[in-house]
């Protein structure tokens, strides 16, 4: 039979005393084990947080099932936050240990051995210490001879604090605040040892008025010029053992309130570790500084002016759960090397500024669901600062965009493999950076592919790269062939410029003088940026052909003269277009292929066009996109009297007689209109055997209120779908044969269209409201 061996009485006394692990010699060799408790050591040696209060040891043993052993259990008396337990144990048998330390005074607390849970009452004042609290728990372990080890125990709980910055100017003002009381949301309300485990309930927490505590908190480290004052100091176990909380605190002088409920939202806490709000409470209550400390845990944090401090010893998981939670401001504090991506997902907007220091990871990341660094999965992510996100070589990515995501790069050096930055669904913005690869795509494409879109989600437009700035190796941001041979990333308005091995992405410089404004229009295919604001009055004759120009808000002033334009591809995009002449158009289109972009057309009373589109020679494409005419005595905003396609978009036509329309039976345009107010009469007028498509338009009425497609002798069809009508419409008027189809529209007021949509004086031609012909006339 194997000897088994129970201590009690005077010996054990002895032991739980003053004995240490050197005497278990005396006991043998059969099974004895001896476990040196320390608590923490490294915390200030001050009144608050010394662990000194935390006196009475109990220790619960287990066996093999992960019952207690009651006759094993121990309490003991900590000295100098140190003490010693001893137990003789049967050999080849598995054994565990709970190990929990609280002040002897404590009301706070009831520890059940048998479950090995701790349960919490917060009823009570703030700021006090007595709550402090310690816990280890020793795994099974079976016995296979004398055993020593030192256990250390940790706090099971978070430590919240508020610290002033501002508490001498308030003194200055007249109040010596010298209480505080303070809420939590949420506190969880049991805490098991043998698991580490929060338990799932939680209620709101206050703790009552109380003197602030007295001490200086010596572990912050003082800026120049700031003095910080602790005014509230509480412990409490944190939900699922880390979370993001909302709480609050009250100041008082004596019982007269200084401050009352402030609260402050998304605070951080973590089991073992300790959290101080930083900020002038009493003086301002506008900006706090936050910082998470751990107590003994490997990770720590700090919110400083808002900035959650991103440090070396944080893992992916910490990181990527506060973003998970917690919208806002992250810098580098330190070098990351990680183990796995860093993911913004949706909802969760962040900026990150690199600091002037780097991410890497020394090993792989991908591993399928991980492609890079760092991956924007449906929320906003903007990167600011220098500094390197260097990706190891041969494996993962720098950057992604997925999930409808939206990047935005200001700064940074990035150096990948293969793609630098990948957008498989969503948008990246490059501002600034410089951008390189190591792993090369192929040896005949090395660099091409250092910006890269997803093609399918590329050609629904639902993946997108806009460069407006940065530094590219070997790549040419406007010109390569991540998309096919001439893509270009670059945006209007800029440019891409060689230096040896490096293309620099600046903003064309905008130009007021007219001379310097006419020589550059002149170039073929230029693009040109005028200066924000001003008037000037430029030619259309004169423009060559491809020109872009870029009015950032300036007024181009034309005339009966100067408004006519001659050269295909030429596209205004940005100005308020002033003509103050009437008896004319705004702007006379005799080429093929015109574009104009957020624009707004002024032309003056008496004018029979806005834009009229006049070249009946050969098929072009007309792009209107962003437009803005409020003409209430003008007539035809857009008159497409041409040959090809017209396409209409995200704009305003509000015209006392015309918005869209056509004269010359000869005209031979299609014409597609999405996402516009047609406010006034629209009557277009063309070839045959055309299609005709109004999606997600408003019809309203000014002084007119008619929709009047002429029908090519019968063979045009108008599809009319998603659009919404005014309540006063005149109506739908269709003439000499045309088709309209009208699906899933409605009135303004949300009732559905009827019959009485059609204005069948002197119409000819059919109406088809959703799917049933509720007008036909062929005479």
């Amino acid at each position: 039979m194997m000897k088994k061996t129970l201590f009690f009485g005077a010996l054990a006394a002895m032991l739980l005393g003053t004995a240490s692990c050197a005497d278990e010699n005396m006991f043998g060799n059969d099974g004895n084990v001896c476990f040196e408790i320390e608590l923490p050591g490294a915390i200030e040696s001050r009144t608050i947080s010394d662990g000194e209060k935390a006196t009475a040891l109990t220790v619960a043993v287990y066996d093999e099932t992960g019952a207690e052993l009651p006759k094993l259990r121990q309490t003991a008396t900590l000295s100098g936050k140190k003490g010693t337990v001893t137990f003789n144990l049967v050999r080849g048998k598995q054994y565990s240990f709970a190990f929990w330390a609280q002040d002897p005074t404590a009301d706070c607390y009831t520890f059940t051995p048998g479950t090995g849970e701790v349960s919490i009452n917060y009823e009570g004042i703030c700021n006090d210490e007595k709550r402090d609290a310690f816990y280890a728990y020793r795994k099974p372990q079976v016995i296979d001879g004398t055993i020593t080890e030192t256990i250390k125990l940790y706090r099971p709980f978070a430590q919240l604090n508020y610290i002033a910055t501002d508490y001498a100017e308030a003194v200055a003002a007249g109040y010596d605040v010298n209480k505080s009381s303070v809420t939590v949301k949420n506190a969880a309300t049991s805490f098991n040892l043998k698991t580490g485990q929060a338990g799932e309930t939680t209620t709101p927490v206050t703790f009552t008025l109380n003197d602030r505590p007295a001490e200086a908190p010596t572990f912050l480290k003082a800026n120049e010029g700031t003095t910080y004052t602790w005014m509230a100091m509480n412990y409490f176990i944190v939900p699922n053992n880390e979370a993001m909380i909302e709480t609050s605190l009250t100041l008082n002088e004596g019982e007269t309130p200084v401050v009352e409920n402030m609260a402050v939202n998304n605070v951080p806490v973590k089991k073992n570790h300790r959290t101080n709000i930083i900020g002038a409470f009493m003086t301002t209550q506008a900006i706090f500084n936050i910082e998470v400390i751990p107590f003994y845990d490997e990770a720590d944090y700090d919110i400083v002016n808002g900035v959650l401090m991103l440090k070396s010893k944080m893992t992916a998981d910490e990181i990527n759960y506060i973003l998970k939670n917690r919208s806002g401001a992250y810098a580098l504090a330190e070098d990351l090397d990680l183990d796995d991506q860093l993911v913004v997902p949706a909802g969760i907007t962040a900026t990150l500024n690199l600091n002037g220091h780097n991410i890497s990871n020394s090993s792989d990341i991908w591993n399928g669901p991980s492609w890079s660094l760092i991956s924007v999965q449906g929320g906003d992510l903007t990167i600011n600062g220098n500094g390197q996100v260097i990706a190891k070589e041969n494996d993962c990515y720098t950057l992604d965009v997925r999930n409808g995501g939206n990047l935005v790069v200001n700064g940074g050096d990035y150096n990948s493999n293969i793609h630098a930055v990948y957008v498989l669904e969503g948008t990246a913005k490059i501002n600034g950076g410089s951008f390189t690869i190591q792993q090369l795509f192929s040896d005949s494409q090395p660099y091409q592919f250092i910006l890269n879109l997803w093609d399918t989600n590329r050609r629904n437009g639902t993946a997108s790269i806009e460069v407006t700035g940065g530094k590219y190796y070997k790549f040419d941001p406007a010109n390569n062939e991540a998309e096919g041979k001439g893509t270009n990333f670059v945006a209007l308005g800029y440019e891409s410029v060689q230096d040896g091995d490096w293309y620099t992405v600046r903003l064309i410089p905008p130009l007021s003088d007219p001379a310097e404004i006419a020589a550059a229009v002149a170039i073929p295919g230029a693009t040109v940026n005028i200066v924000p604001g001003i008037e000037v009055a430029i030619d259309l004759r004169n423009i060559a052909e491809g020109v872009t120009i870029i009015g950032n808000g300036a007024k181009l002033l034309l005339n009966q003269t100067n408004n006519k334009v001659n050269a295909k591809g030429i596209t205004l995009n940005g100005f308020t277009i002033v003509n103050t002449q009437s008896g004319t158009a705004s702007i006379i289109v005799n080429a093929s292929t015109f574009n104009m972009k957020d624009c707004e057309l002024k032309p003056s009373a008496g004018h029979t066009w806005g834009v009229h589109m006049s070249n009946m020679n050969e098929n072009g494409v007309y792009n209107f996109d962003g437009i803005v005419s409020d003409a209430s005595l003008d007539s035809r905003l857009i008159g497409p009297e041409c040959k090809g396609v017209v396409n209409i978009s995200n704009s305003i036509l509000k015209s006392g007689v015309y918005t869209l329309s056509t004269v010359n039976i000869v005209s031979d345009c299609e014409i597609n209109v999405t996402n516009t107010q047609l406010i006034g009469w629209t009557s277009f007028n063309t070839g045959t055997n055309k299609t005709y498509n109004f999606e997600n338009c408003y019809f309203g009425k000014l002084n007119y209120g008619y929709f009047r497609p002429y029908g090519g002798n019968g063979t045009n069809v108008i599809n009319v779908k998603n659009c919404t009508f005014s309540n006063d419409y005149a109506g739908i008027n269709p003439q000499k044969g045309a088709t309209v189809n009208i699906t899933n529209s409605k009135y303004e007021n949300g009732d559905v269209l009827s019959e009485s949509i059609v204005d069948t004086g002197g119409a000819t031609g059919k109406v088809v409201l959703d799917g049933t012909v509720i007008f036909e006339n062929n005479n």
